[in-house]
């Protein structure tokens, strides 16, 4: 008679050993896109003293530009996008606006 396997013999556990069989760049993540505007006015006042005034507005469409997907498959969340890209800093936050004015002797 063959040999049974018995209920409480261990397995081998699953190694993860990369994507398979994907082709590369297949995994690539969501784009990113980002439109910044800047104007500026210069107004000669006397003979060697100008006035500047500069607007800068930085991501104008408040586009959302959305996380790279979670690459661990050992996660439930694998593939996922749970997040937006860079939320506090100055690549891609949400809309900015700056006005700036100086003196130039």
């Amino acid at each position: 008679m063959g040999t049974q396997a018995s209920a409480t013999a261990s397995t081998a556990p699953t190694v993860y050993t990369g994507l398979g069989l994907m082709q590369r760049n297949a995994g690539t993540g969501p784009g990113f896109a980002d439109i910044d505007l800047s104007g500026q006015k210069d107004t000669k006042l006397f003979e060697g003293l100008t006035f500047e005034l500069r607007a800068d507005a930085f991501d104008i469409l408040n586009h959302p530009n959305f996380g790279q997907p979670s690459g661990n498959v050992q996660s439930s969340a694998f593939g996922q996008i749970s997040a937006t890209r860079f939320a506090v800093s100055d690549g891609g936050s949400s809309r900015q606006l700056q006005v700036s004015a100086k003196f130039i002797f």
